[in-house]
């Protein structure tokens, strides 16, 4: 089976070689076109294409043959399912059947941000960088409060949160991370870019983060003074407590400390509908320090999108502008 995902990345999967799993269950991992092509000239053999995976990327399926997409799911290298599914050495493309190719993921959409005014490139590429980081870690969240997402997928969610987060560079690595596990899952790409006065932006991304992106700067827009004060007040609180301070880890928090910060970051997060701070707390196993500071980072960059919005220069359809 290859799944081809709308930004033509690939999945080549077999079925599950577990005889306890289901007879629709499928393994593989990630196929970059230059690795399927050597595939099909019959330079490697098909155990040496899936194990070898694109960035060790590793997915399973279920695929009856009537779904219209498929969910997948990310496993470890070590998955012994995945282990026991290795086709043997030596089968090569030309002595199997051809391979059934499935299009389709997940729903998706088709967005256009309307600009206007005035723009260099480096706003461009701030615009845009806002935007993934908000739509990517929304997605990160909705599939870690999903209940069919399995506990090892959640571990590699939870994963991108083990780092120092002493300063811009941690939160850099962060978002980057974020938007790795969600290249499959969810991936968002620039569909085209027509400047003149006015243009647009196009986007292609998945539906639900879409909407959460969207849901959660009109609820800026909403409320936004309320929103700054309640994250002015969660900003001074760790500064003057020294939470801000290289070094400084959740270990030095004195149970006052902790309680008080937990008490300001769930009062911000109320003003971001798509972020419940209980997660956040799930995905970093308890650190109430990091995920003060995550929920602060994606609250500076729901502000300056929005900034995008509230100049004239961007407009969607979907927002309305106070």
């Amino acid at each position: 089976m290859l799944l081809q995902a709308p930004d033509h990345s690939y999945i080549l999967a077999v079925r599950s070689g577990d005889m306890e799993s289901s007879d629709h269950l499928y393994l593989g991992g990630s196929m970059t076109p230059k690795r399927l092509r050597d595939y099909a000239d019959g330079k490697c053999d098909l155990r040496f294409a899936i194990a070898h995976a694109n960035l060790r990327r590793f997915w399973k399926f279920t695929y009856t043959g009537s779904e219209h997409y498929v969910e997948i799911e990310q496993i470890k290298r070590s998955d012994p399912e995945l282990a026991l599914s290795f086709p043997e050495p030596g089968l090569f493309a030309t002595e199997h059947e051809d391979i059934t190719v499935f299009k389709s993921f997940v729903p998706n959409t088709t967005e256009k941000f309307e600009i206007d005014g005035s723009w260099d490139l480096g706003e461009f590429a701030q615009f845009y960088s806002q935007v993934e980081d908000i739509y990517y870690i929304s997605s990160d969240i909705d599939r870690f409060d999903d209940p069919q997402v399995s506990a090892d997928e959640k571990a590699i969610i939870s994963e991108a949160f083990d780092r120092s987060w002493d300063g811009g560079g941690s939160y850099v690595a962060f978002y980057k991370r974020v938007a790795n596990d969600n290249d499959y899952h969810a991936p968002l790409r620039v569909g085209g870019i027509q400047y003149n006065s006015p243009g647009h932006v196009k986007i292609f991304a998945r539906t639900e983060p879409f909407k959460n992106l969207m849901n959660t700067l009109q609820y800026y827009a909403d409320n936004e003074v309320a929103a700054r004060m309640a994250f002015s007040k969660l900003g001074r609180f760790m500064s003057t407590s020294g939470m801000k301070r290289p070094g400084f880890s959740s270990l030095m928090l004195t149970p006052a400390q902790r309680s008080n910060l937990e008490d300001f970051a769930k009062s911000a997060s109320y003003y971001i509908p798509s972020v419940s701070f209980d997660t956040l707390m799930s995905m970093t196993k308890g650190n109430v320090l990091v995920s003060a500071k995550v929920l602060e980072s994606i609250f500076r960059r729901i502000e300056r999108l929005y900034k995008f919005f509230d100049q004239g220069r961007v407009a969607h359809q979907n927002l309305d502008v106070r």
